[in-house]
């Protein structure tokens, strides 16, 4: 697949979150009710998510606009399959382990690299049979008791959000001790979502986390948010090739990656809200910058490329939180964008990008989904434009992310 320098304007409806989705499966499945999930995602990871709800004995039933979940209806399955999702990976082991069950975790890709880092040891300190191992497959066998757990967060929160989740449908009272979180939004968002279903935790400065257990839950229909992780990839093509106005953000979303709007203000580039729409213009100057993005590592490759086009040196903190990706993000932005023009170096914990000329060459996507969509708006703005290696893995979080950009206006 390859694209061309064009101007681009018109309106885009922005994919549910995929981070939203997971979450709200993941819950739904340990409750023996109802839950009607408003705003369905069809990726590859929400794909997986709903499969693991489903092989640990949900109901799940699927109608025009809904997804409904009958958490705990049927037997569950002993071989769980992960699919490419860390999220799902750090997330169900800590629920499956609330099971009187032996199971095997599996997956695929690029997540049978992703270390499991502290997560065994974690619940091996609960009693729990569990493989010594550092990456999938992994065999446990449940019995997860409410106590007190102590958690390294430096690493990734996604076994943090998979510990207050499970934690939160046993008997009795628990406490978590949490070291050096990062991705802060991630928890904040998993608080909220475990809050719309009536679950209660006191947490102190994202330290320390008291979870009370066995809620008393009804029957709940739960809406999701439009994905910011998705709509920062269209907001920075917005910014640098065209007009474009994308419907269905929620402003002041706990989701990590609004910070995008941040960003944008860092780099004096215009936005606004109106009628349910965020309008982007295209910058005429862009500012460089200086921004953190430990707590949204996500960010990484869309801002590289909107970085190189700002007038001077931007410099970008949080660079050691991209090995563990779909790939080693950092060397691969390195690699690839360095092939298209672009001055870019990594220096300790900093990524340095130098304003640049898009060339334009082949951009090896590692099948990575947002090294992918990275160079598609890398092609906007090139001079003889950039093709993409295995496009097709932007199924993972946005399988209409190119059906989406062509239905915009485009001007060459």
């Amino acid at each position: 697949m390859i694209f061309f320098k064009s101007t681009i304007s018109g309106q885009i409806t922005a994919p549910t979150s995929k981070s939203y989705f997971q979450r709200v499966v993941a819950i739904s499945s340990l409750i023996k009710g109802k839950t009607t999930i408003v705003g369905l995602n069809d990726c590859e990871d929400c794909k997986t998510s709903l499969n693991l709800a489903k092989n640990l004995g949900s109901e799940i039933i699927y109608t025009s606009d809904t997804i409904i979940i009958y958490g705990k209806k049927n037997k569950p399955d002993d071989y769980l399959n992960c699919g490419e999702s860390g999220l799902s990976m750090r997330m169900y082991l800590p629920i499956a382990s609330t099971y009187d069950k032996c199971f095997t975790f599996d997956g695929k890709g690029s997540l049978l690299k992703r270390p499991l880092n502290d997560i065994p040891k974690v619940l091996r300190s609960s009693g729990i049979e569990i493989e010594e191992k550092h990456f999938l497959p992994i065999n446990l066998c449940g019995g997860l008791k409410a106590g007190k757990y102590e958690i390294d967060g430096s690493k990734s929160s996604q076994f943090l959000t998979g510990m207050l989740i499970a934690l939160s449908f046993l008997d009795g009272l628990s406490e978590i001790i949490v070291k050096d979180l990062n991705s802060k939004p991630y928890i904040d968002l998993t608080l909220e979502i475990l809050k719309k279903f009536g679950i209660k935790i006191i947490t102190n400065n994202y330290n320390y986390f008291k979870i009370f257990g066995n809620p008393c839950i009804s029957d709940n229909i739960i809406n999701i948010d439009g994905d910011w992780s998705s709509a920062s990839s269209l907001i920075v093509a917005s910014s640098l090739a065209g007009d474009i106005s994308i419907k269905g953000l929620r402003q002041n979303s706990f989701q990590a990656d609004e910070a995008i709007l941040k960003i944008l203000d860092l780099a004096n580039v215009k936005y606004f809200f109106e009628n349910e729409l965020l309008h982007v213009k295209k910058a005429t100057a862009i500012s460089p910058f200086v921004f953190d993005a430990t707590d949204c590592p996500d960010l990484f490759p869309v801002l590289s490329i909107f970085a190189s086009q700002a007038n001077g040196t931007t410099k970008i903190k949080g660079v050691n939180r991209l090995k563990n990706k779909e790939s080693d993000r950092g060397f691969v932005l390195v690699n690839e964008l360095k092939k298209l023009g672009v001055n870019i170096k990594i220096e300790d914990d900093l990524m340095v990008i130098q304003k640049s000329k898009i060339l334009g060459g082949v951009v090896n996507s590692y099948s990575d989904h947002r090294i992918a969509m990275t160079a598609a708006i890398a092609g906007l703005i090139s001079e003889n434009g950039v093709e993409i290696s295995d496009p097709n893995c932007v199924d993972k979080s946005y399988p209409n992310f190119y059906k989406d950009i062509f239905s915009l206006e485009h001007k060459y």
